[in-house]
C-alpha cells in the first residue's frame, strides 16, 4: 500500500514525464501550409488557461502494462507561480497531502506517518526531466511545456496546427485545434529514452479561459502505462487556503 501511495503522489506531481520510450513510430505530418512560427505560438499562449487561484477535483485511473487498474481521487489547489497543494484519497479517506513551492516539496503520508521534506530538484528522481515549478504548474492546468522558439517547425493540416519543437535532448510534438487549443502533446526524452503522449479533450468553455476536463496519458518506461484523468468542480480566482503541517 505504501508503494501505491508513493505512486499516487508522484503521478499528481509529475504524471506526464517519467517513463522510457519504446520504438514508437509516429506517423509523419503531411502539411498543406507552413506559416510564420511566432503567429501560431503567440495564439497558442493567448488561448491557454490563465488564473491567479485555482481549485479542481480529479478522478484518476491508472492501468499498468499487466492490465491492473488503480483509481483514486484528488483535490488540487494552486496559487499561480507560488504554491501547488494536493490532497489524495481513496473512498473519501485522505491518504496523503502534498505541498510544493519553487524551492521545496513536502509530503505527508497518513498511511504510515512518514513525512518528506525535499528540495524541488528531488522531483527529478521521478520525472528524469529538468522541470521547473512553472513547468509543473503548466502540466497540471494543461498548458504546453518545453516549447523552444529556436528549434521548431509549424505546419497546418486540415483544421489542426502542428508544432515540432524542443531541444537537442527533448522533442515535443504539439497539435492544436483551429482555435489554438491543445489537443495532443508528445514528449520524447531522446537522451534518456523516455516518452509521454497526452490528449486533451472536453474543454469547458463556460470559463473565461477554456479548460480541458478530460486527459488521457500514455507513458512508456519501457513498459506502457495508461492514465485517465477527469477534472470537475473548478473554482477559479477564489482565494484559497493550503492547510499543511508536517507535525500533524
Amino acid at each position: 500500500m505504501n508503494k501505491l501511495w508513493l505512486l499516487l503522489i508522484v503521478l499528481i506531481i509529475a504524471c506526464k514525464h517519467q517513463h522510457e520510450i519504446q520504438k514508437t513510430v509516429v506517423a509523419p505530418i503531411v502539411a498543406d501550409t507552413v506559416i510564420t512560427y511566432p503567429f501560431v505560438i503567440d495564439s497558442m499562449y493567448s488561448n491557454r488557461f490563465q488564473f491567479d487561484w485555482l481549485q479542481m477535483k480529479a478522478k484518476i485511473s491508472i492501468t499498468d502494462s499487466s492490465g491492473a487498474k488503480n483509481s483514486f481521487s484528488a483535490t488540487i489547489r494552486i496559487k499561480h507561480d507560488s504554491i501547488i497543494w494536493a490532497s489524495l484519497g481513496i473512498s473519501g479517506i485522505e491518504g496523503a497531502r502534498v505541498l510544493i513551492n519553487h524551492d521545496s516539496v513536502f509530503v505527508m503520508n497518513h498511511l504510515n506517518g512518514e513525512n518528506i521534506s525535499q528540495s524541488f530538484s528531488w522531483l527529478q528522481n521521478f520525472t528524469a526531466l529538468p522541470i521547473t515549478f512553472t513547468d509543473l504548474e503548466s502540466i497540471l492546468v494543461g498548458s504546453p511545456v518545453f516549447v523552444d522558439s529556436t528549434d521548431n517547425l509549424v505546419s497546418k493540416t486540415d483544421s489542426t496546427w502542428n508544432i515540432s519543437t524542443g531541444s537537442s535532448t527533448i522533442k515535443n510534438t504539439i497539435q492544436l485545434n483551429s482555435g489554438y487549443r491543445l489537443l495532443t502533446m508528445f514528449l520524447a526524452d531522446i537522451l534518456n529514452q523516455r516518452s509521454m503522449e497526452a490528449t486533451f479533450a472536453q474543454y469547458d468553455t463556460t470559463v473565461v479561459q477554456p479548460f480541458s476536463m478530460q486527459r488521457s496519458i500514455t507513458i512508456r518506461n519501457p513498459k506502457t502505462s495508461n492514465i485517465d484523468i477527469s477534472f470537475s468542480k473548478l473554482k477559479i480566482n477564489e482565494p484559497l487556503e493550503f492547510p499543511f503541517n508536517l507535525h500533524e
